[in-house]
């Protein structure tokens, strides 16, 4: 198996000079500790990504690649392990409170000057977080936003563990394996790889999935298709059209009820593989680099 996915991910950062720096954040507004990445290139701005990851993943697993792209565009990235995720953070996933971590976030002058100007990227449940801070807060360091692959809502609970098996044939999906090596490649999935990636849930069952219901709970409380109408920031959606958690429709209705967003749409993609797609990448830097000025 070799080095750890962290000891990979500090290997490729320091090739290209690249400053990787692990934090950790007090919470206040919930018990525990939450971990993190920033992200720096030699010559930062001050325009700083803060990236949400989807469930079951951390604050470096799976965007080591896009994390690449935005540092080669003079960006830093700021990104953080959900409540109830990360093996070296201390929170839980509490679907009322989850929203929490971004709220937090934002308030740590020590990393998002008040100068700053912040650029939120959020992936599957990450994106419904970024959703969720946005119709309740305002903050004049925000910039853009962009979601990835981010449901509506969860449908066929029994399936969702397997629906996302095709990604292994995705060229998109090869071409990550010199970054992550084989074994860190594969995503966490019930029982398997859980001491990496935990998942802590308040009031839990012991059940290898069910984080599942816990999730889908949360999409019910956040209700993003209202949240949506209340949307200000310019939206970048990207979506897979082979994405059977986050489908494509999904994607077309924050479309219609997010004004001023623009949806792009990845061709045999998955709800796994979308952000590997060089189209999601390409589109996520420009879109920021769009509105860096602004």
């Amino acid at each position: 198996m070799g080095l750890t996915l962290e000891g990979r991910a500090k290997k490729i950062f320091a090739k290209f000079n690249f400053i990787c720096e692990q934090i950790a954040i007090t919470r206040t507004k919930v018990a525990g500790r939450t971990s993190g990445w920033l992200l720096k290139p030699p010559s930062a701005g001050k325009n700083i990504v803060i990236y949400l990851h989807g469930t079951g993943n951390d604050a470096l697993y799976p965007q080591i690649s896009l994390f690449l792209k935005l540092l080669s565009h003079g960006l830093q990235v700021l990104s953080i392990d959900l409540d109830g995720h990360g093996a070296h953070s201390t929170t839980k996933l509490d679907p009322a409170s989850l929203s929490a971590c971004l709220e937090e976030l934002m308030e740590q002058e020590r990393y998002l000057p008040l100068d700053s100007k912040v650029h939120l990227i959020g992936q599957s449940l990450g994106g419904g977080v970024v959703l969720d801070f946005l119709a309740k807060h305002t903050d004049s360091r925000l910039c853009s936003a962009t979601l990835v692959s981010t449901p509506l809502h969860l449908n066929q609970l029994n399936s969702f563990p397997y629906r996302e098996l095709g990604s292994v044939f995705r060229g998109s999906l090869i071409r990550q394996f010199p970054i992550y090596g084989l074994y860190h490649l594969i995503p966490a999935l019930g029982a398997f790889k859980r001491k990496t990636y935990p998942i802590r849930i308040v009031g839990s069952s012991k059940h290898a999935f069910s984080y599942v219901e816990t999730v889908s709970s949360v999409f019910d409380m956040m209700r993003l298709r209202d949240k949506a109408k209340k949307i200000k920031l310019p939206v970048l959606l990207c979506y897979g059209e082979s994405d059977e958690i986050a489908c494509s429709s999904h994607g077309r209705i924050f479309h219609h009820l997010i004004p001023g967003s623009r949806l792009i749409l990845m061709d045999g993609e998955t709800h796994f593989t979308t952000l590997f797609s060089r189209l999601t990448e390409e589109s996520i830097i420009h879109w920021i680099e769009q509105w860096s000025d602004h």
